[in-house]
């Protein structure tokens, strides 16, 4: 099939199958290199890969932490990682976060609930002591977790 029945067949231009395919190597590489994601339209880079890679880096490790960032924080850390590797022009601003955003697929969470309220060590001690007394005093059929109801009655 020639080039402009495939271009038809896929919904293109013939002129963007012709630049797709002079780039197939590079395209390639980057899908390699795990540079570009499924979402990504356009081969640019970040301008600071490295500040990229090293905020991208911090993030995970936080997350794995439980620990909430918000964007201005990811903004600051991004400003220290830039200065303390030579790039004293960088600016950590809006934009730069909502590219990195794009870049990394971190999406703007609220996180909600309670689930990391307490310490482990807090919630295992009251479960095996106190919970378990006072459980005691009722039946199974009695007990509810009020976390999973609905609210209707």
């Amino acid at each position: 099939m020639e080039k402009g029945g495939i271009a038809k067949k896929y919904g293109i231009s013939p002129s963007t199958l012709s630049t797709s395919l002079k780039q197939k190597s590079k395209i390639e590489q980057n899908i390699d290199a795990d540079a570009l994601g499924p979402q990504r339209k356009k081969m640019r880079t970040a301008d600071y890969e490295e500040v990229d890679k090293a905020v991208y880096t911090w993030f995970v490790e936080m997350q794995a932490k439980n620990i909430p960032i918000n964007g201005p924080l990811l903004c600051e850390r991004a400003r220290s990682f830039a200065h303390s590797l030579g790039f004293p022009e960088f600016m950590g601003s809006t934009g730069w976060l909502h590219r990195f955003r794009e870049r990394c697929g971190i999406s703007h969470k609220i996180t909600n609930g309670e689930a990391n309220d307490t310490p482990k060590e807090v919630a295992s001690s009251w479960q095996l002591e106190t919970l378990q007394a006072a459980l005691k005093e009722y039946s199974p059929a009695d007990i509810y977790n009020a976390d999973e109801t609905t609210g209707t009655m």
